[in-house]
């Protein structure tokens, strides 16, 4: 009783004292902001709900992941969104309560199988910071590219952390309504131009090919699709067609690599659900088929924009100059990669690195170099648009290696996690099933299609994603299958 006493007056002073933290921030950035100084203002009310989650892993992931939706930046930042400020709150909540429980605490019983890979990764970028420059302005460097430095260690940091997040099925639910909503809002203001420093190409796409890419759909539809996958449409050939518009849309932005991407983790997600996989194969060729037919038939009434993501199918109609774009586009990879494969054995040992010294990438630059993107221009700006070759220049031969074992391992616990929740035939196992479709195309495409470094942090940051929610469903659903058990044996 006294101990329940103690509890009781313990949990009263915690809670009078969040309240006149809360408070004195609020008086204090009033008068800040009569002072005129807003960061600190903005800084001080956000405090109390900083300290809040530095106490919920669960909610600082969560909130993370439906900030993540709308693809807004920090500041007009590269590389750095808004849900990036939530990992930030789950690694210091990790190292906070570590610090406060002790490393021996049976609470961090869950050590990460992404420890290991993501230690070493971060240990090699801190090498070449120091190697190549840190590309940090405020840290003194006369180099720029830092960010995606900061953005790696991050994403590693969080990957290592999530082991000790589970979340849910209300918090699920909540992603997968929330995420819609605010792919919605990004969609919105990005072509309304609420958020600045957007480029324009975010609102009405490049004109100079002739083709208006609506780039701007892009939160939506990444917000839309893994939802449209996991609900159990009434009418089948309804949700077909829901299928077949949001791929449209797609469409439109004029990214044939993120169509296909769609395309392709629908074909990932239907292959893990089907329990007869060589007849699931041949009905998905002979809808591909379908389909193929379906956009040569069409190609020649659809907007430009959608006639350049159509323009690698074979037969499909394009304009002139958007067939030209497309077309000069792969000869362009091509071009690239053959440019910087012959300068990659200088930076074997030691990697380019990110960053990179804006002066000498200016020096000699022309104004065709921007606009036609030379193969100098993409070497200089760590353009590749090859994962491997990415990997290797800029992180050296150790950097390939630690960066495929990272990615290969993600790979393995992505396909095994979803075999296993594909089971339970839920909409919140069949949601996570979406999204780990949709990581593992990322990772096969970081290799055979397109590779960043900034993808690499993104396929990072939507690995422990899958990985807490694959997780948090299966304990959920095992717990309660267990429940079952206990009450039919009660019963007998």
């Amino acid at each position: 009783m006294l101990s329940n006493q103690k509890l009781n007056n313990l949990s009263i002073e915690k809670t009078l004292i969040n309240c006149a933290l809360f408070v004195g921030t609020i008086i204090a950035a009033f008068y800040f902001f009569k002072g005129g100084n807003r960061i600190l203002m903005v800084s001080l009310i956000s405090l109390p709900f900083a300290l809040m989650l530095l106490s919920r892993m669960d909610l600082a992931f969560l909130f993370g992941v439906i900030a993540d939706a709308s693809e807004f930046t920090l500041g007009g930042i590269n590389y750095l969104y808004i849900g990036t400020l939530m990992q930030i709150m789950v690694i210091g909540s990790l190292i906070i309560q570590k610090a406060v429980l002790g490393r021996k605490e049976k609470y961090f019983k869950n050590k990460s199988l992404y420890t290991l890979p993501s230690l070493f990764f971060i240990a090699l970028i801190l090498s070449l910071m120091l190697a190549r420059g840190a590309g940090l302005r405020i840290l003194g460097s006369e180099t720029w590219g830092g960010m995606v430095y900061v953005k790696l260690i991050i994403s590693l940091s969080f990957l290592m952390a999530i082991s000790e997040i589970n979340i849910s099925k209300k918090q699920i639910n909540m992603i997968m309504i929330g995420t819609v909503i605010m792919g919605i809002i990004g969609s919105i203001s990005q072509r309304a131009g609420f958020i600045e420093n957007l480029s324009t190409l975010s609102t009405i796409g490049p004109e100079s090919v002739g083709s208006k890419r609506l780039v701007w759909l892009i939160p939506f539809v990444y917000a839309a699709f893994p939802i449209v996958l996991a609900k159990k449409w009434k009418i089948g050939f309804f949700g077909w067609l829901v299928w077949l518009l949001l791929m449209g849309i797609m469409g439109l932005t004029g990214f044939r690599s993120k169509l296909v991407g769609l395309i392709m983790a629908t074909f990932i997600f239907g292959f893990i659900l089907s329990r007869f996989k060589l007849r699931y194969i041949i009905v998905s060729t002979l809808v591909g088929v379908f389909l193929w037919i379906f956009a040569i038939v069409i190609s020649p009434h659809v907007p430009r924009g959608l006639q350049r993501t159509l323009s690698f199918i074979p037969g499909a109609y394009s304009d002139v100059r958007t067939g030209k774009d497309a077309l000069e586009s792969v000869e362009w990879r091509v071009e690239i990669w053959k440019y910087c494969w012959e300068r990659a054995p200088e930076y074997f040992m030691v990697g380019r690195g990110s960053a990179f010294n804006v002066y000498d990438a200016v020096g000699d630059l022309r104004r065709s170099d921007i606009m036609e993107f030379t193969p100098w221009f993409a070497y200089m700006t760590r353009s590749y648009h090859s994962g491997p070759l990415t990997l290797l220049i800029d992180y050296g031969v150790i950097g390939l290696i630690l960066g495929s074992w990272l990615l290969i391992l993600i790979l393995k616990i992505t396909v095994n996690g979803a075999k296993k929740i594909s089971t339970y035939n839920t909409i919140e196992s069949r949601f996570c099933l979406a999204l780990a479709s949709i990581l593992i195309w990322e990772i096969i495409s970081f290799y055979l299609v397109y590779g960043q470094m900034p993808k690499f942090g993104r396929i990072i940051v939507a690995a422990a994603v899958v990985s807490v929610l694959t997780n948090s469903i299966v304990k959920i659903y095992e717990s309660k299958k267990n429940e079952n058990q206990r009450s039919q044996a009660l019963e007998m």
